[in-house]
């Protein structure tokens, strides 16, 4: 995820709800949880058929599992963003990687992914979520836009996302 131009790691972190949200950090000290697409989707006739997975097998935070990145469906609900989840056993295949760009399918013109600042377990943070701009053109409050890129520079995993 980029935070003022400058791409951090993302974290998938417990916060009480059950399931993770992606917190953003610097890769020098928070490495980012290993995670890799899964391109095995029945599904066809649209780009959008990949699921992002976060390998926490061997965690010893949270129960370890594989954990798919779940993204809520906004609608057109101009202005607000929500949490990008991390769900225990799940996998949403509704991205596309295409030149390590990760995308997600939209379902208003207006839906994006953004860095937004928010507490995560009594502390400030960057957090990644999904959310839709304003009428106006204006960003969620407390969000900026980003992009999500797959990084392969984890070793042992086939497509590192951050």
């Amino acid at each position: 995820m980029s935070v003022n131009n400058i791409y951090v790691s993302l974290t998938a972190v417990a916060n009480g709800t059950g399931d993770l949200v992606l917190q953003g950090g610097d890769p020098g000290v928070y490495p980012g949880t290993p995670a890799y697409v899964n391109t095995s989707s029945t599904s066809t006739g649209h780009i959008f058929s990949d699921a992002i997975v976060f390998d926490l097998m061997s965690s010893s935070a949270v129960e370890p599992a594989l954990y798919g990145i779940s993204v809520p469906d906004l609608g057109e609900l101009y202005g607000f963003a929500i949490n990008v989840f991390a769900v225990k056993g799940y996998q949403e295949f509704e991205f596309a990687v295409d030149n390590g760009t990760i995308a997600h399918k939209i379902t208003s013109a207006s839906q994006n992914w953004f860095a937004c600042s928010d507490i995560v377990n009594n502390v400030a943070s960057t957090v990644l979520k999904w959310g839709v701009f304003a009428s106006d053109g204006s960003f969620p409050v407390g969000c900026m836009p980003t992009t999500v890129i797959q990084n392969f520079n984890v070793p042992g995993i086939r497509g590192a996302t951050s």
